[in-house]
């Protein structure tokens, strides 16, 4: 190849790439307040060097072979690879999933598209390797340049090692089931102590339905909201709190933004995983006045999200946020539909 093509192609793009990236990482966080927390990095660098060996291999294929279908096959594989339920090969793996931070659920199509299409640009390329990667490092949330154009976040989820966990409590209820089979005697006292095990675990099931229908009927109207700013470092007049279900700590302000007064409606929106539920609020015009203002001026700093009084959620706000957001406190689906009724009720 000739040494000015060689220039135009490769060098020039990768050195006004290296130029504008990390001013385009600052100016470009147009993101959604994130709920969820960074993600593992070894085990991120781990899933994106199981993914670089698949793309190497595709490329040493049409390397060798000059296979112009490994050649689409590699670049498919790193424009789309986060498509399917959110995960690459080496994400699946290492139990990695890409979320939409727009919507809760896993990268879609467009997203993956979106997220890596700079891996495929000409000499850029080879900058955004090592450049995303430095970034994950130093980002809070784990957030690269490609996940902030995509509004994307990579979190902990479900993996190989969850799939190969229920795959060994499958084979281990299949041979306690045969191994029940040996004697006449041993299969009657099997199936009198499963016959009690089954009761037992039908009263269990009905006391603890009753005393959660109990409770769910009890509690709603003590359901209080409160949004607050926070700060990621201790200070005069703030106090500290635990975000739940996590060792985080924030410092929260004592003044409160927004209460029940101020929602308008809320609903249940799954999670990253199938068992996990959050609950996406929307406030009304007063409410989305209040919001916009105290986080104009939080940009990339946290705001608190309590529920009678305990953190559940501390969001990092990478834009002005408005007329909505996201609680995402680990819920199961009881549990989000318990507190977004309790808010619908009280807002009514």
């Amino acid at each position: 190849m000739d040494s000015s093509v060689l220039a135009g192609v490769f060098v020039f793009p990768a050195v006004a790439f290296a130029i504008a990236y990390f001013p385009m990482v600052s100016k470009v966080s147009r993101g959604l307040a994130s709920p969820y927390a960074k993600a593992d990095i070894s085990r991120r660098l781990s899933a994106a060097m199981i993914d670089g060996l698949i793309v190497i291999s595709l490329g040493l294929l049409y390397w060798t072979e000059g296979s112009l279908l490994a050649a689409a096959a590699g670049a498919a594989y790193v424009l789309l690879r986060d498509c399917v339920n959110g995960q690459s090969i080496g994400k699946f793996l290492l139990g990695l999933v890409v979320i939409s931070l727009e919507t809760g659920r896993p990268s879609s199509f467009a997203g993956s598209i979106r997220r890596n299409l700079l891996f495929l640009l000409p000499g850029a390329n080879v900058v955004a390797i090592f450049y995303e990667g430095l970034t994950i490092v130093r980002n809070r949330q784990g957030q690269r340049l490609g996940d902030t154009l995509a509004q994307t976040q990579v979190v902990e989820g479900f993996g190989a090692k969850d799939l190969v966990k229920s795959f060994q409590d499958l084979l281990m209820g299949i041979g306690d089931g045969l191994g029940s089979a040996s004697g006449r005697r041993r299969r009657a006292h099997v199936r009198t102590d499963r016959a009690a095990c089954v009761a037992l675990g039908v009263a269990c099931f009905w006391l603890v339905s009753s005393l959660g229908a109990v409770a769910q009927q009890a509690t709603p109207a003590q359901t209080a909201l409160e949004v607050r700013l926070a700060e990621q470092a201790p200070g005069a007049g703030l106090v500290e709190a635990t975000v739940q279900n996590s060792n985080e700590k924030v410092y929260l302000h004592p003044e409160t933004i927004v209460t029940n007064a101020d929602v308008v409606r809320a609903t249940v929106v799954p999670g990253i995983t199938s068992v996990n539920f959050n609950v996406a609020i929307t406030f009304n015009s007063a409410g989305a006045a209040k919001m916009s203002r105290a986080t104009a001026s939080h940009l990339n700093k946290p705001v608190a999200i309590l529920i009678n009084g305990r953190v559940v959620a501390a969001l990092i706000v990478r834009a002005q946020i408005s007329d909505q957001a996201v609680i995402s406190g680990d819920f199961d689906r009881s549990q989000a539909d318990a507190i977004a009724q309790a808010l619908n009720r009280q807002t009514r």
